[in-house]
């Protein structure tokens, strides 16, 4: 197999879905992305930091989802992050995790 592309690009949502339709995989945190994804039959990856997958992740069963609970402010409902390190409940999420988990289900 070839290595993967990382597509971190504007793409509309229609080129976005179409994309999704020649992909084997995503890989990505609970935004629209993941969704559309998953409503293609994409097999997603669902990286849970600041909200719960059991409310809000894709309705497929082609999915792994894995929940960062380790912060204390784990569903502050902000728009924006309140503490100094910014993010700290995605940031702490590294690439051996989501390499592990791409593991356990594939």
């Amino acid at each position: 197999k070839k290595p993967p592309d990382i597509i971190s690009t504007d793409l509309s949502l229609l080129e976005f879905a179409a994309l999704c339709k020649f992909s084997d995989l995503f890989v990505g945190n609970d935004s629209a992305p993941i969704h559309i994804a998953a409503a293609t039959g994409l097999f997603v990856i669902g990286i849970y930091g600041p909200t719960l997958s059991k409310h809000c992740s894709p309705w497929t069963d082609k999915r792994a989802l894995f929940d960062i609970s380790t912060v204390p402010c784990r569903m502050c409902r902000q728009d924006k992050c309140i503490y100094p390190e910014k993010q700290a409940c995605l940031i702490i999420v590294t690439p051996k995790m989501v390499i592990d988990k791409l593991h356990e289900v594939l």
